[in-house]
């Protein structure tokens, strides 16, 4: 009876350490890791991309150059200038031009009296008369030349436009041919993009073009790329071709040649696709594969027929149905 009562104290302890075991091993044993999945969706489209920058340029410059050698005596425009048609840009020297006209109008009047003068004389004599006309009409010839090299000391906007750059300055000598001016209109802006040449083998049929410009961060603008370069360029150590992009100028956007942009161009466009995290589909070797998790738990690893991947998706062409859960990794 007294070894029962020593034992007792030794019993309660015991129990009470397993009860304690048990709430712990309740308590804190590890809980089953979450199986992360996916479900096969329907969307209208998915288009693949490749990225790219650009700048604004506009899509036909026009040089205008001087018509005569000599030295500029007025600029008339400066850069950033609207002109018409006709207006003057630039007007060189014409002194000398001026004195060749009056020259050869003092020459066409004494050429004219002569003529009247063999004809008031005229006594059945008509060689003087055929003379006096052939130095009129010559002279009538060397009046319209020194006219029309007068009309070249003014350089004359040959169309509507912007000016861009002036080349020249005033009281400086250049000669015939140099570039004085550039005019453009304004309206008509491309896109020129460089286009990485590891994203050129990707471009496909579909080229439409989403455009953010730097200046104007949260109006993007639709545009179409309608033309790549067949030669390449380095720039910064990349091997980039130059790509155009056409877009319909929008209301509000001040948008000048020279304003920067991000590209985002579409490479391919599949519609109406199933689609899921590219992340799930494991590829080995030359097949595609997804995990699909069954109704009833049970996992099943199922061969695919995949599309294009882009924005973190990827299209499931066959294999899998909609609603079919995927396991993600």
């Amino acid at each position: 009876m007294h070894r029962l009562r020593r034992l007792i104290p030794i019993l309660v302890i015991l129990l009470l350490v397993g009860a304690g075991a048990g709430v712990w091993a309740a308590f804190f044993r590890p809980m089953p890791t979450p199986v992360r999945t996916a479900t096969v969706t329907r969307q209208a489209e998915l288009s693949s991309t490749i990225r790219a920058t650009g700048k604004l340029d506009v899509q036909n410059k026009l040089s205008v150059a001087l018509p005569a050698t000599g030295t500029v005596r007025t600029v008339a425009v400066r850069a950033g200038d609207a002109v018409r048609a006709g207006d003057v840009l630039v007007a060189m020297d014409d002194a000398r031009a001026r004195q060749n006209v009056q020259s050869a109008q003092d020459t066409l009047d004494a050429a004219q009296y002569a003529l009247t003068a063999a004809r008031n004389d005229n006594r059945g004599d008509f060689t003087g008369i055929i003379n006096a006309e052939a130095k009129v009409r010559d002279a009538a010839r060397q009046l319209d030349d020194a006219r029309t090299a007068l009309g070249r000391t003014l350089v004359v906007a040959p169309v509507d436009g912007t000016v861009l750059t002036v080349s020249v300055a005033e009281k400086q000598g250049y000669n015939q041919g140099q570039e004085a001016v550039t005019l453009a209109n304004l309206a008509n802006l491309v896109l020129l993009a460089d286009i990485d040449e590891l994203d050129v083998p990707r471009l496909g049929d579909n080229r439409d073009a989403r455009i953010v410009f730097d200046a104007f961060p949260g109006q993007p603008v639709t545009g179409k790329l309608v033309s790549v370069a067949p030669l390449a360029t380095n720039r910064g150590g990349r091997t980039i071709y130059e790509g155009q992009i056409t877009f319909a100028r929008p209301m509000g956007l001040d948008l000048r040649p020279g304003m920067g942009a991000d590209i985002t161009i579409a490479t391919r466009t599949e519609r109406d696709v199933l689609v899921v995290p590219d992340l799930a589909v494991e590829t080995i070797g030359a097949r595609t594969y997804v995990t699909v998790l069954h109704p009833d738990g049970n996992r099943e690893r199922v061969e695919v027929r995949t599309g294009i991947r882009a924005n973190g998706l990827v299209v499931i062409a066959s294999g899998v149905d909609e609603g079919t859960k995927i396991v993600l990794p």
